[in-house]
């Protein structure tokens, strides 16, 4: 017979499930393989910066933020992943 819920889910909870998921998909010999290949290609241990394919040799901002833009999910990849591995929680909104 199926538990009647008294209360919404904790969006909370579903966060630290969801960080477990990740450690357990990056915590393989396989996974940290891949890991380490994201962090490669996108640049997460290296400044980003492009030039314009326009030959003035100047900065491009738009790219540089694109770029910023994919490292960042990288690092949320596998800051979730070691959080998730450590069991660490999210703590409680009186706790912030």
């Amino acid at each position: 017979m199926p538990t009647t819920r008294l209360h919404p889910p904790n969006p909370r909870d579903e966060v630290d499930d969801i960080r477990v998921d990740f450690a357990k998909c990056f915590g393989s010999p396989h996974g940290q393989r891949v890991l380490a290949h994201l962090e490669k290609r996108y640049f997460v241990h290296a400044p980003i910066i492009t030039v314009a394919q326009d030959g003035t040799g100047r900065i491009d901002p738009e790219r540089v933020i694109y770029c910023e833009a994919q490292r960042a999910v990288i690092l949320d990849i596998a800051r979730s992943a070691s959080l998730g591995a450590d069991g660490e929680k999210l703590p409680d909104k009186g706790e912030e």
